[in-house]
């Protein structure tokens, strides 16, 4: 195997490739610095330094009593804008912020001359100017010189953050569904509650709390709900929220603050600089498109509010919605259970009034009539689902009758007062009536004569007062009915709707 490469190499040759670490320590002028000129460089360092620039894995070399780093291109992103002022530097410099860490370890390897694993490591990192919570699995190999002394630590490794993060999430997401499933009431602000003290916790914040829109919609009302003990948890009417925020946050989208960025807007800047604040991101609560609240994460120390954090706030709204969805719509359902066993209940009255008032002399007629009324109330019911039980108009139902007798244009029919809006159980009754009416003006009035004249008109006296309806029937005659003068089931069942269910009065008048 080890034929088939090419047969030009020489000793330099271990500095070869076209890969940025090895151009620029074949470019370095090294006669100065303690490692002295390439060509002086022992066997061991080129034997290790050759392994290190070929290998793809991320792969670095302390060498020398001051541990001074050498390393390949995928380790290079590592030490982030320390990069390239790392080459050739001393270990304690480029890692100052995290040297009470590794530096243990390097003795270790070092005094032991065995290896070392670290796996998920948390190294607090300092790259961009604020601390960093990263996360790695590397180790460090003792490297020998010619003499069999250690001279070296070989490094390899690479970045967990995500993986640890992600991993822990989930499981304070899980840990936050247990807790929440104990919570008596999500409508008393209990899950809202426990769900936001928990994030705070979890992600070591110094203030979390909720937006949620004024008077006049713009988001100021302020809820702070951890720490527990803050003495702002009382709502706070300040409009510290700046337009650029509240306008990103309006559209959908997350809205990150910090108190460095001089575009902030100096509302939110006092609101942060007041509280002792550094940065935080907000997070939009929406329902249909609309914003009903946005929670809110802040810190005192300057923190890099990373994606992971981001999802982990946007996945406790998205799970805290569920929770009080879920709560409401088991309120839902009793109270339409209960509306359900209510509606229920009035119409088997209604029905086993009408069996009771309907008077006929054979079977035949009295289904005929049980049919007709039972169907009246069918059509009610109907239009009242159509609206879904949230009332109906005086007019719709008055038109919901008449129609069922296609008057057309065979009498005239006027109709005309003010917008009465009739609760369920009163819309079916005043149908029933309605119907009765109709009924007897088709048998003997208004309605079965081609030069008939209807008039239905009401009026209230004032807001809130009583409703007075005038049923006006014109035709030139009124069939005599054989002269039977009894009081008729329509007139029974006016009568109680209007005085029993209503508790108001009838007054029935006939002239020539």
């Amino acid at each position: 195997m080890l034929r088939q490469q090419s047969p030009q190499y020489g000793p330099m040759d271990f500095l070869a490739g076209d890969g940025e670490m090895a151009r620029r320590i074949r470019e370095t002028d090294w006669s100065e610095h303690p490692f002295g000129p390439i060509e002086e460089w022992p066997q061991s360092l080129r034997l290790a330094l050759s392994i290190c620039l070929n290998s793809a894995f991320p792969t670095a070399i302390y060498w020398g009593p001051e541990l001074r780093l050498l390393y390949n291109d995928a380790w290079a992103p590592i030490p982030g804008p320390r990069h390239p002022e790392a080459l050739g530097a001393p270990a304690r410099r480029v890692w100052s912020d995290i040297w009470d860490v590794i530096d243990p370890q390097f003795n270790e390897v070092i005094r032991s001359g065995t290896g070392l694993f670290a796996q998920d490591q948390m190294l607090p990192m300092q790259r961009y100017g604020r601390v960093e919570e990263t996360y790695w699995n590397y180790s460090f190999t003792p490297l020998r010189g010619e003499k069999g002394d250690i001279v070296g630590v070989w490094n390899s490794g690479s970045e967990t953050t995500q993986n640890v993060i992600q991993r822990r999430n989930a499981e304070f997401v899980v840990r936050l569904n247990e807790g929440l499933r104990g919570c008596a009431s999500a409508e008393a602000g209990m899950t809202l509650a426990l769900a936001l003290e928990r994030l705070g916790t979890h992600l070591g914040a110094d203030v979390v709390g909720v937006l949620e829109p004024g008077r006049h919609e713009a988001l100021g009302v302020t809820r702070v709900i951890y720490p527990p003990q803050s003495e702002a948890i009382s709502p706070l009417r300040d409009n510290w929220v700046g337009p650029n925020a509240e306008a990103e946050l309006r559209a959908g989208r997350d809205a990150f603050v910090d108190c460095e960025d001089p575009a902030l807007e100096p509302e939110t800047r006092r609101y942060l600089v007041d509280r002792n604040l550094s940065n935080g991101v907000f997070v939009p609560w929406t329902s249909a498109g609309r914003l009903e609240a946005a929670l809110f994460v802040h810190w005192s120390q300057p923190r890099t509010t990373s994606v992971l954090d981001v999802a982990l706030i946007e996945k406790v709204v998205q799970t805290t919605m569920s929770w009080a969805e879920l709560d409401r719509a088991r309120a839902r359902e009793v109270v339409m259970a209960r509306e359900i066993d209510h509606r229920a209940r009035n119409l088997l009255a209604i029905l086993r009034g009408l069996a009771r008032l309907i008077s006929a002399d054979t079977v035949p007629d009295y289904k005929e009539k049980l049919d007709d009324r039972i169907t009246a109330l069918s059509r009610i019911h109907s239009l009242l689902s159509d609206r879904r039980w949230e009332g109906l108009g005086l007019r719709d139902v008055i038109h919901e009758e008449l129609g069922t007798f296609d008057v057309g244009e065979r009498v005239r029919v006027e109709v005309h007062g003010p917008e009465v809006t009739l609760a369920a159980a009163d819309a079916q009754l005043l149908a029933m009536m309605f119907h009765e009416l109709s009924t007897n003006s088709v048998k003997y009035g208004a309605l079965g004569h081609s030069s008939g004249v209807l008039e239905v008109h009401w009026s209230v006296a004032a807001e809130d007062g009583p409703l007075e309806l005038s049923w006006t029937e014109r035709c030139t005659s009124i069939p005599d009915a054989n002269g039977d003068l009894r009081e008729g089931f329509g007139t029974i069942l006016l009568r109680r709707i209007v005085q029993d269910h209503l508790r108001g009065r009838s007054r029935p008048n006939s002239r020539p």
